[in-house]
């Protein structure tokens, strides 16, 4: 197997990268804080000092970033012809799995078109320990072709791959999804408050909800947000970002989502209030709190 380019080794790039080389795919690693890259040496992938060289070694490249604007960055490079777009020959395949949205996704398509090469956006639905063990869910938005060309590699970062349609529509799908997501945490925070203020147990709500029509690996984490703070496997920040692409999307459309509206406005309004680097799903802990249910 040739050598993939993997650039972002953030809390779930770096989970991601590690299953690759589990899985015998040799690696070449990028991050801008180049001490996140080199424990990778270790595991024998290749450490690049510039994304240019990234590109250089790799017939396919992936991005797992925060924003479009990262993603850009490592495009164009920190230097004048360092770039990933730099180093990237005739027929490349990238593959961005950041969450930018699909109109950056497009525009990000168009520039890698700008440099002959090939672009599939295909954000992901899952958490660090799904991103471990190669469970994640992957959306795709490109050409059918380009997704079966590498259909072999996504695979072992997903269970599951649902190609959405052209480039962007992988984030069109991502937008919908994260959605939803916030949605169910607030919810299971106000049942929570609603259930405990009126003197149930958290057990007899969580069986409650596991019993029927209403079951999700979700609620699994009641008891925990009940006892303290969760974790961290998805950044409350970066769940607040995700939400304004959901309302970025709505306003392009002209549609009403009111009720995100209001899902939206109490994350960005725990974010103030907490350490954005806690895991999203503290906004249970914070509707507790602000309800005084102990």
């Amino acid at each position: 197997m040739e050598p993939v380019g993997f650039v972002g080794l953030g809390l779930m790039g770096s989970r991601m990268a590690g299953r690759l080389i589990e899985t015998g795919v040799p690696l070449i690693v990028y991050n801008r804080t180049e001490e996140k890259a080199e424990p990778f040496a270790a595991l024998g992938a290749r450490v690049a000092r510039t994304p240019r060289e990234v590109a250089e070694g790799a017939a396919v490249t992936i991005t797992m970033l925060l924003d479009s604007a990262a993603v850009r960055a490592i495009f164009k490079g920190g230097e004048a012809g360092q770039g990933l777009l730099d180093g990237c020959r005739h027929g490349h395949t990238h593959i961005d799995m950041s969450t930018v949205g699909p109109v950056a996704s497009r525009e990000l398509a168009l520039l890698a078109g700008l440099s002959g090469v090939r672009f599939l956006d295909v954000p992901v639905l899952g958490s660090i320990s799904p991103a471990a063990r190669g469970e994640l869910i992957l959306f795709v938005g490109g050409e059918g072709s380009d997704l079966e060309r590498c259909r072999d590699l996504l695979s072992r970062l997903g269970r599951t791959i649902i190609h959405a349609g052209g480039v962007g529509q992988g984030n069109a799908l991502k937008v919908v999804a994260n959605m939803m997501l916030a949605r169910m945490v607030e919810a299971l925070g106000e049942a929570l408050v609603l259930g405990l203020r009126q003197g149930l147990a958290p057990e007899a709500i969580h069986q409650m909800l596991q019993a029927g029509a209403l079951a999700s690996p979700m609620w699994d984490r009641t008891a925990m947000l009940i006892a303290g703070d969760p974790p961290v496997h998805f950044p409350l920040g970066h769940m607040c970002k995700d939400l304004r692409l959901v309302s970025d999307r709505a306003r392009d459309l002209a549609v009403k989502l009111p009720v995100h509206e209001a899902v939206q406005s109490l994350f960005e309004e725990a974010a103030r209030q907490q350490p954005a680097a806690c895991d999203y799903s503290w906004l249970v802990r914070w509707l507790l709190e602000r309800s005084d249910v102990p």
